[in-house]
């Protein structure tokens, strides 16, 4: 599939048509990372760097997926970014465990700060 814009569109309508989908872009990741501090405050410092460095690993890993599965065209590509989204998302629901406070800082610590 190529592109939609062509030497037909003039030069401020496509600025225009990057800076929107630029926008919608910058608003998910600022959502993404504005998340990151209201799930356990007490590692708020930890949550943002790792929502930082695993958000560059998952660039890097579109990137090698894309130049991998770019002979056999965009579609096969999506399909399979979304169908190895869907699997992450429930391995980490089912899998995963968010540790309490008091496994993060210890018995005594958490019960001076009132957890």
């Amino acid at each position: 599939m190529t592109s939609q814009i062509n030497a037909n569109w003039s030069l401020p309508l496509a600025i225009v048509t990057l800076m929107f989908s630029a926008f919608f872009t910058c608003a998910g990741s600022g959502a993404t990372f504005g998340i990151a501090p209201l799930l356990q405050r007490w590692v708020t410092g930890q949550i943002a760097g790792i929502v930082g460095a695993y958000g560059s690993v998952g660039v890097l890993c579109v990137d090698l997926c894309g130049i991998t599965l770019n002979s056999s065209g965009n579609t096969q590509f999506f399909q399979y970014l979304g169908v190895t989204s869907i699997v992450r998302t429930f391995l980490g629901g089912f899998c995963l465990r968010a540790p309490t406070i008091k496994e993060l800082v210890g018995e005594k610590t958490a019960v001076a700060l009132g957890y």
